[in-house]
């Protein structure tokens, strides 16, 4: 009887394993809609910052709890980055499918290229602005990083958004692109 318990045991752990208990809606969230959170990337990104900064709402994540900082680098590394980290996390719980697969694998190439974009040249902007560096001189940085660096996130914003209206559409998730 103990054998059989266990047999059964292992092969409902081995069957939940194969099967996904993700909706197509909750793939469509975490691979799409979630890029929402980082569409503004570039000059926006940064004028939100110094508004969240002048209302004192610059929050960041320190041992799993929320403060306010008055640092932008500091914001960057540890509340945009923490976030972008949820999202990528959230991404890979999802266990890919047939019809799933390319459309993980285009937005975790937007989030990782975004990421990789908060771990670099974020944090040098953001330390220019800690610095009290010239208006001229951030300004000028963030043009730079927005020309080198925007072609490349619409493009792959673009191939991600390929996959998914098809997606959405054969699993009757009603969206629209704007």
């Amino acid at each position: 009887m103990k054998s059989n318990s266990l047999f059964l045991l292992f092969a409902f752990a081995i069957f939940q394993s194969c099967i996904s208990l993700d909706t197509p809606q909750d793939y469509f969230d975490r691979t799409t809609l979630s890029t929402n959170a980082i569409s503004d990337l570039g000059k926006k990104d940064f004028e939100d910052m110094k508004r969240l900064k002048e209302q004192n709402a610059m929050r960041i994540v320190v041992n799993d709890e929320s403060k306010s900082t008055e640092k932008y680098e500091e914001y960057v590394k540890t509340g945009m980055l923490f976030r972008i980290g949820r999202y990528v996390e959230r991404i890979n719980d999802l266990k890919p499918t047939e019809e799933t697969e390319d459309l993980i694998k285009a937005s975790l190439e937007v989030f990782n290229f975004v990421k990789s974009k908060y771990e670099n040249e974020y944090i040098e902007i953001a330390k220019m602005m800690d610095n009290g560096e010239s208006e001229d001189k951030i300004n000028k940085k963030i043009e730079q990083f927005e020309k080198t660096n925007l072609p490349v996130f619409y493009e792959k914003m673009e191939k991600l958004t390929a996959i998914a209206i098809p997606y959405a559409e054969s699993n009757g998730i009603n969206v629209k692109f704007y």
